[in-house]
């Protein structure tokens, strides 16, 4: 995945390698430009989902959804202080996990497929609209 797609200045040893299957949808919140980074490891049973707010040509990234086979299910990153945050990093120091440690949001029973990882963010950060910048279909 090129830089490009999704800004991170700051966070120079983010990458997504060659196993990783990943798309970015441009989305416009309230007043705000934003991108969503819905990635999987297949192999390796790992989602990561990005949600972050265009700055310049930076992304604040405003949290993180995630769900690895090392851990009872999908949870989230965030850090609801806004003032703390800093464009072009992954986390922030104040972030909190939901659920907290040690709890999950919904046990995975089976293998995540992309299709899962897409639908989980999309009702994870309440968005209603499933397509991509030119209006087609979705897919990872």
């Amino acid at each position: 995945m090129e830089k490009r797609h999704f800004p991170l200045s700051k966070a120079k040893s983010f990458k997504l390698g060659s196993n990783w299957h990943w798309r970015v949808v441009a989305l416009t919140i309230g007043d705000s430009k934003c991108r969503l980074l819905l990635s999987l490891h297949p192999t390796k049973q790992t989602a990561r989902v990005m949600l972050g707010r265009e700055v310049g040509q930076d992304m604040l990234v405003l949290a993180r959804l995630e769900s690895h086979a090392s851990h009872s299910g999908w949870h989230v990153h965030a850090d609801c202080d806004m003032g703390s945050k800093v464009p072009g990093r992954t986390r922030s120091t104040d972030e909190q996990r939901v659920p907290g440690r040690g709890k999950f949001i919904k046990e995975v029973d089976s293998l995540i497929t992309c299709d899962d990882v897409t639908a989980r963010a999309f009702k994870t950060f309440m968005l209603h609209k499933a397509s991509t910048p030119d209006g087609g279909p979705m897919v990872l």
